[in-house]
């Protein structure tokens, strides 16, 4: 049974809670269980708490109400996308499976993919390459990041092993349909990625280039909007503010440039992903 759930409604999913002999097996219980937390198709605040558990401080039980205030910055850093989280995804994506070594078979080669995932409103166009041998390479802007060997995809869970050290990987990844494309969500190494990848058969509206634009980051309400048609703007620039999960949310422009389209309005919800303000194209 699919049970929908308004963003209206308490934005409290679930709580985590462990225990243990001392504070430090309950803490170190309670990071574990939030890395290896995945909620798909919405965005949460997991990896903040997990950078909230082991913060120094908050380790040593040396803090107060104070702490959050002082290092938000380093609690809220977006970490990189890894190698191993761009590989699994295009494969989910794809609905390949590699080991099956008729699929890498050409003769001119090996068989090749090309798709473009949008991470945090930016573009990131990949190629995955099947092999003659059985294994699998994925290349970032033209150059190889990682190179799979025994994958084997078992429903969400996949494994693979990679590098000189044929290094064992795994991760479970879901796939979760949306109006405009496909959200790939991987959990590898500790950490979840979303990856959207936009439906070419929509048209030019799925697949504008995301840096011409600002992004929702997650569902919210837009409480403050600072801009209108024809606005020049800087890159930086705090364009509106959206409330998710009770904070407060910066809308900055990606570039300098001007406002052509505003698609949003103090109090609207909106989705997350959902393109918020649009800036003219740089000209060619």
């Amino acid at each position: 049974m699919t049970t929908p759930i308004s963003p209206f409604y308490d934005p409290m999913i679930a709580k985590v809670i462990t225990h243990g002999p001392d504070r430090d097996t309950a803490r170190l219980s309670l990071l574990k269980a939030l890395r290896d937390t995945h909620v798909v198709g919405t965005a949460t605040n997991v990896d903040f708490l997990a950078a909230l558990t082991d913060h120094a401080g908050f380790a040593s039980g040396q803090f107060d109400t104070g702490l959050i205030a002082r290092d938000l910055d380093d609690l809220i850093v977006e970490k990189d996308l890894g190698d191993a989280h761009l590989a699994f995804a295009a494969f989910a994506a794809l609905r390949i499976h590699p080991q099956k070594r008729h699929l890498g078979w050409r003769l001119w080669g090996g068989a090749a993919h090309d798709l473009t995932f949008i991470q945090n409103g930016t573009p990131l166009p990949c190629r995955v390459v099947l092999n003659p041998d059985g294994s699998a390479s994925v290349f970032r802007d033209g150059a190889l990041t990682i190179t799979l060997t025994d994958l084997v995809l078992d429903g969400p869970r996949m494994t693979a092993r990679t590098g000189p050290t044929n290094a064992h990987l795994e991760a479970t990844v879901h796939l979760v349909h949306r109006d405009a494309g496909l959200v790939v969500s991987v959990l590898t190494g500790g950490s979840a990625r979303d990856l959207f990848l936009p439906d070419p058969r929509l048209g030019s509206a799925a697949l504008v280039d995301a840096s011409d634009s600002v992004v929702a980051p997650m569902t919210g309400i837009i409480v403050a909007l600072g801009v209108a048609l024809g606005d020049q703007v800087k890159e930086g620039a705090r364009l509106g503010v959206m409330e998710a999960m009770k904070m407060e949310t910066s809308l900055v422009a990606p570039r300098d440039g001007t406002v052509s389209e505003v698609f949003c309005a103090v109090g609207d919800a909106v989705e997350g992903g959902a393109i918020l303000i649009n800036l003219e194209a740089e000209a060619a």
